[in-house]
């Protein structure tokens, strides 16, 4: 209650961490295969899972 900072902070990693992943499985960049929906839809899953280990490691 009362904190609003580190939700935002989770938030802010969160959508960074998605964008990253994205273009990179989606287009195939660094070296990666490109993906498509697929690599989209990896990028979306890991990012939500980082947030929650985030989240929840203390």
């Amino acid at each position: 209650m009362g904190d609003a900072k580190t939700p935002m902070i989770i938030v802010g990693v969160l959508n960074a961490a998605n964008i990253i992943l994205s273009y990179v499985l989606i287009f195939g960049a660094i070296g990666l295969p490109a993906m498509g929906i697929q690599g989209a839809a990896i990028a979306y899953t890991s990012s939500y899972a980082l947030a929650a280990l985030r989240q929840y490691s203390g």
